[in-house]
């Protein structure tokens, strides 16, 4: 993962570093999830993203995400919607990433993802 660190700056995302999943960001900054590690502050949306992304997901473990369908990312959506209704109202929907896979945006940190609640939802909405 540092080698695909060190590409995507030096191919124009000069603050692209990985940090701790636990740690948590201010409300405010974009937060990417790459194969768990996050990386914060860094717009998936901007041209030079994309294309940084070209010359360097090969160094990610198998090639990088894949390209996801609109029923994937619709059966995805429909999960993150049934989460909410199960107790946990801030449950963030996955978004489309620059590169056709999906960005799962990370919980807040008042989600407890051990608690039996949490565990009974997650079962619930097919996603354990």
């Amino acid at each position: 993962m540092d080698l695909f660190a060190q590409c995507m700056r030096s191919h124009g995302e000069p603050n692209f570093y990985f940090t701790n999943p636990q740690s948590t960001p201010n409300s405010s900054a974009t937060v990417l999830t790459f194969m768990g590690y996050q990386v914060i502050g860094i717009d998936p949306q901007t041209a030079q993203f994309a294309s940084a992304m070209k010359s360097c997901k090969h160094l990610l473990p198998g090639g990088g995400p894949r390209p996801v369908s609109q029923q994937q990312l619709n059966s995805m959506v429909k999960s993150a919607a049934c989460m909410r209704a199960h107790g946990f109202p801030d449950y963030p929907d996955p978004q489309r990433g620059a590169n056709g896979g999906v960005e799962e945006l990370p919980l807040p940190s008042d989600i407890d993802t051990s608690s039996p609640q949490f565990l009974a939802a997650q079962k619930a909405c097919g996603e354990g």
